[in-house]
């Protein structure tokens, strides 16, 4: 018997032979749900500190798995149960493996393993849990809805209804002194727009549901996050970031249909306002379209009318 300590990875490699690949996948802090428990752990959320909640976002958004392994070599994590696996393999020496050895094994386990995996499923299942529960966690720090100049509105109408028949032009804006907003109990339909493509609501349904139906039809159901199907109107409209995870794309944007119009809601950094209207005169039967800007109660005309 005899003591075999590696220092690298072609010295370990030799020596497990076929065995490596079972090596490197071997340590349980590669797994998905221990990978959770690091997150919930590192990132404790507060139900009334926005500003923590929304420092957690940013810093979890910008967690990359290589970032992951390196704190898992820092506290050893990985050193130990890569020895852990070492000490019980299958052989008359006294194995051991040096912390140069352990860092230069990780270069591997991206492209070897499920870890990468893993990391992104941990997540999505961290953020899915968390983003609806936490003030400034998710949704209230996804990103602001595009805003217009209130100094540049020429027209007021009492309610948004009454756009229907007022005449205005492409690109001119208008104020809505209505007091309350376009949502699921003061629209008659949802729709959102998923790069290129316009998925349109039944009467009463959610954006959540819309999106879950979207994800139905590109067979994916398994990727539909539990709390999706919850049907909380309250909290219906999926975030940004959640939809560019489900997605993978920025190219969206949410919108309401009121009298036959479609009323777009963009975000930051997401669709452009004119690529929607054209989807939305391409796919749907509605008369008009504007842009609409939520926070200030404005319009702005995207599309011609097709009122014949």
């Amino acid at each position: 018997m005899s003591d075999v300590v590696f220092n690298d990875k072609e010295e370990l490699k030799e020596y497990l032979g076929d065995n490596y690949k079972e090596f490197i996948n071997s340590p349980h802090c590669l797994d998905e749900d221990v990978i959770y428990e690091f997150l919930d752990d590192c990132f404790p959320l507060s139900k009334t500190n926005e500003s923590e909640n929304q420092e957690a976002y940013r810093q979890i958004t910008e967690l990359t798995d290589n970032e992951y392994l390196d704190n898992m070599i820092s506290n050893e994590t990985l050193k130990q149960e890569y020895s852990e696996y070492l000490e019980e393999y299958d052989t008359d020496d006294n194995l051991g493996i040096t912390e140069d050895c352990v860092a230069d094994v990780a270069g591997d386990i991206t492209s070897e393993t499920n870890f990468q995996n893993n990391f992104d499923n941990a997540v999505d299942k961290f953020m899915e849990k968390h983003e609806r529960g936490y003030i400034g966690f998710g949704y209230e720090n996804d990103g602001e809805t595009k805003q217009l100049n209130e100094k540049e509105s020429k027209n007021e109408v009492e309610d948004y209804s009454d756009l229907s028949e007022f005449y205005d032009e492409i690109g001119e804006q208008t104020a809505v002194n209505s007091s309350v907003g376009l949502d699921y109990d003061t629209r008659d339909a949802a729709f959102i727009y998923i790069d290129g493509d316009v998925a349109e609501g039944d009467i009463g349904e959610t954006h959540a549901q819309i999106l879950e139906h979207y994800l139905k039809d590109m067979d994916r159901e398994e990727d539909i996050p539990e709390d999706l199907k919850d049907d909380d109107v309250n909290a219906s409209r999926p975030s940004q970031a959640r939809m560019k995870r489900l997605l993978d794309t920025d190219n969206i944007a949410f919108g309401h249909i009121v009298d036959n119009m479609a009323f777009v809601e963009v975000l930051e950094n997401g669709a452009d306002e004119n690529q929607v209207a054209k989807a939305c005169k391409n796919e749907m039967d509605v008369d008009k379209v504007y842009f609409y800007d939520s926070k200030n109660s404005i319009v702005k005309r995207l599309a011609k009318n097709f009122i014949k």
